[in-house]
Parts: structure tokens; sequence; C-alpha cells
């Protein structure tokens, strides 16, 4: 899946997540959901809690996006 971060900036969000513990994580501009909202996505689940509510102004990409979890991760 395709994102837009590097590994180490992936991993300071999963780890805030993990740490913060919130039920709620909101997100402007998934893009193709592999970088950020991927990173928030996992550590809701490795927490069995929380939401997460992103949002991508370019419909196709967020087509792109919730078919890619569809396929790769669907327990997320």
């Amino acid at each position: 899946m395709q994102g837009q971060m590097h590994p180490e900036e992936r991993d300071l969000i999963h780890r805030t997540v993990l740490d913060d513990n919130p039920t709620v994580v909101v997100e402007c501009g998934t893009w193709y959901g592999g970088g950020s909202t991927l990173a928030a996505a996992r550590a809701l689940h490795a927490q069995a809690r929380g939401r997460l509510h992103t949002w991508e102004i370019d419909p196709q990409k967020m087509s792109r996006a919730v078919s890619a979890y569809a396929e790769e991760c669907p327990e997320l």
C-alpha cells in the first residue's frame, strides 16, 4: 500500500497512538492510505479499540485506499 511518510514518521505516529491510547484518531489527507493512515490504524488495532476517521479530498485516491484496505488488511 502506497504511503507518503518515512518509516521513522510512521513509527512515531504508531507509538504515539499506542502511548496515548485514544478511542478516536482523526486524520485529514488519506492519500492512498499507506502512510500515517496505516500507522494509526495498526496501532488502534493493536490496542483492540478505537476508531480512525480519515478524509481525502480526491475521490479517486480515497477509493483506491478503501479498496487497498479491503484487499490487503481487512482486519483494519
